[in-house]
């Protein structure tokens, strides 16, 4: 009875693993789903979520209306209707007016069209290896990239054209597998509203026409079928782009226009990259692979990279396979579709800002080569143990993925490999654009909201678009308690862009700080206190130890910033406090040998209390500070002070002038001199 148990065991057992190969891609996606509508309302509003909105409106009025009047008049009109258009049309088939529900539907769609790609990816990663294990191994990778993931809820531009870019990879294969103009023609399709999107899509038409021309060219196809093929392709191509662009309706040779723009663009952003300030139109040209690189799951990373060498090294040792072997000549594809384009933005000099994110659709072609780096390991491997070891090491890989994601959770789109330093305190922040698309600007206002929860909350932002657009996610309830941005506020947001501050609270993704909730020292209710009437008594009292774009006041242990006409730029003013022993500092401060108390002045209101800021300096014995002020073009004013006496409490009215010039061995010199 024994063997027939067991037999009768191994069959089930073996049917159950059959059913999970087989319906592995509907198993994942409804998980996905599911996963996905559960963490939707925990995502913020983007910068330009909006402003796409107020465009798509407009430009769908000015259709109504006439042909090409009343369209946006800068970049945005370049950009594709294919996406912002479905999503304005179910926001008013649904009657939908509030927007917290808009932006939540909005939301839910862009993950669904991210969903959609990557099943995509599953039927084109099935149709070359014809095993449903290694096509849901590829559904996992493309899915599971933590920025792409955090960044389909919210990036309405680069995730849609990253998902149409796999979806149109997929009907490339599917049009050279059938054959058929019908196919050729889809095809078509698929790739004009991808260029729609964005206008890199046009790389895909020649690479289609360079494969029908080399069937052609080696006798595979017949020339008439070429032709008949190629044309209908061509033309499905154009007719798509040209009706899904509004742009191009009065006079088509715009789409020249649109490729100048959208490869140098217009807007020019200053930017940290490896610890330095560089704007958008001169990054280094290691810029976009670097950023590549160190944001792409290690084990995508590994195995796209051994996809690519396995790729280069079959077609270099046996070139007439390209033309046998379709996977081969489709990987030869997914490589032309991944160097090219990177390639292309090195040596044009485009430009580029917030890391990859223009470039997300690289994405789509890399995670189908890490497909064919670990066909290439399995096919290596011998069955038995090694074999064994190559799962289980890609099975970790995809596991640390989804701790790391579940950690971020939800700010996967502030994800770093473990190839850069991650532990210590601050140093991704100071070495690179984190967090710039203002959506944890929601957990600040949502975090007032809680623990201030009957009175209306005055606030304000290094960037007031954040505030006002992550505002429009809020319950009915919550934006009504919610100024936006007055003149006179009473609590300031900081991201990653403005100098790390103190605040009532902070939140922190790898020890880096991404948001500071700062409560307004001296705000309306506390405009009576003893620390004003000491400040105030300052500027009366005492002559200032510094007089620049601010006249800066010594007192007790308070440092007062004092303008007055209220005329200084808005913008971040650096702090920055050398003790006598450095050991007295706080332990992450300890390796940069000085504190930092940088603050942001408001230039519509000024800093504390109309225009007056007040610092608190800590209680450890200070040899000197450095404060001054700087802009995207550089640094504007720089002053020192050497504290003269040992202690820090009392009245300092000795201005010590000359300093701002000397460097600063000669500075720390003539501090110790004043002491000895």
């Amino acid at each position: 009875m024994m063997p027939i148990v067991r037999s009768r065991l191994s069959a089930t057992g073996s049917r159950l693993g059959h059913f999970i190969a087989s319906q592995s891609a509907p198993l994942l996606c409804v998980i996905f789903l599911i996963v996905g509508l559960g963490v939707l309302d925990d995502y913020g509003i983007s910068w330009d979520e909006e402003e796409y909105r107020q465009a798509t409106k407009k430009s769908f009025q000015a259709v109504i209306s006439g042909i090409g009047t009343g369209l946006p008049k800068d970049d945005v009109q370049y950009y594709g209707t294919a996406f912002q258009w479905p999503l304005l049309l179910v926001e008013r088939f649904l009657g939908l007016s509030d927007s917290r529900t808009i932006y939540l539907t909005r939301h839910a769609l862009g993950h669904l069209f991210f969903l959609l790609g990557g099943l995509g990816c599953y039927l084109l990663a099935y149709r070359l290896f014809h095993n449903r294990l290694l096509a849901g191994f590829a559904l996992l990778l493309f899915l599971l990239h933590p920025r792409l993931y955090a960044h389909s809820f919210f990036n309405g531009q680069d995730i849609p054209f990253a998902s149409m870019f796999m979806l149109a990879l997929f009907l490339l294969d599917r049009a050279f597998r059938k054959d058929t103009v019908a196919a050729f023609l889809l095809c078509g399709v698929g790739i004009g509203v991808l260029t729609n999107l964005r206008i890199m899509g046009l790389m895909l038409l020649p690479v289609v026409v360079a494969l029908r021309a080399s069937d052609w060219l080696v006798g595979a196809v017949a020339r008439r079928h070429v032709l008949h093929t190629m044309g209908a392709f061509v033309v499905a191509s154009l007719v798509t782009l040209y009706v899904l662009s509004p742009y191009l309706w009065a006079n088509p040779l715009r789409f020249g226009d649109a490729l100048t723009v959208l490869a140098h663009h217009p807007e020019i952003l200053t930017q940290r990259f490896q610890g330095e300030m560089f704007s958008s139109d001169e990054f280094p040209p290691h810029y976009l692979p670097t950023w590549f690189t160190i944001t792409t799951p290690v084990v995508t990373l590994l195995l796209g990279l051994l996809g690519m060498g396995s790729v280069f090294s079959d077609a270099l040792t046996r070139p007439g396979a390209l033309m046998r072997q379709t996977p081969l000549r489709f990987g030869v594809v997914l490589v032309v579709c991944f160097l090219f384009p990177m390639l292309a933005v090195i040596v044009l000099g485009s430009h580029l800002i917030d890391g990859w994110r223009r470039m997300y659709f690289l994405y789509a072609p890399f995670s189908l080569l890490a497909l064919f780096g670990l066909q290439m390991w399995i096919t290596v491997c011998p069955r038995g143990p090694l074999r064994v070891g190559v799962y289980a090491l890609t099975g970790l890989g995809v596991g640390l993925i989804i701790f790391d994601m579940i950690r971020l959770h939800p700010y996967q789109q502030v994800y770093f490999n473990r190839l850069v330093d991650r532990a210590t305190p601050e140093y991704l922040r100071s070495q690179y654009h984190i967090a710039y698309w203002g959506v944890v600007h929601r957990e600040g206002l949502e975090y007032l909201l809680k623990r201030y929860p009957s009175d209306p909350i005055a606030v304000s932002s290094n960037y007031c678009w954040h505030v006002k657009r992550n505002r429009l996610i809020l319950s009915s309830a919550a934006r009504d308690r919610i100024v936006a941005c007055p003149s006179n506020y009473d609590f300031y947001l900081t991201d990653t862009r403005a100098p790390l501050r103190p605040g009532i609270y902070a939140r922190q993704v790898y020890n880096n700080t991404i948001l500071t909730v700062e409560k307004m020292m001296l705000s309306k209710e506390d405009a009576d206190t003893a620390a004003y009437r000491a400040a105030h008594q300052a500027t009366i009292a005492t002559a200032p130890i510094i007089q620049a774009a601010f006249d800066i006041y010594l007192k007790d242990d308070m440092l007062v910033y004092v303008e007055d006409p209220c005329a200084a730029a808005e913008g971040p003013v650096f702090l920055h406090i050398h003790p006598v022993d450095v050991d007295d500092l706080p332990p992450h401060r300890v390796q940069y040998a000085f504190d930092n108390h940088d603050f942001y002045w408001n230039g519509s209101g000024g800093g504390d209390d109309g225009c007056m800021r007040i610092v608190h300096l800590p209680k450890y014995e200070i040899a000197w500070l450095a404060t001054g002020q700087y802009n995207e073009s550089g640094q504007v004013w720089r002053e020192t002070f050497v504290f003269p006496k040992v202690a820090t409490g009392g009245e300092v009215d000795i201005p010590v002038h000359g300093l701002a010039e000397l460097p600063v061995g000669e500075i720390v010199r003539h501090a110790v001199g004043r002491r000895a």
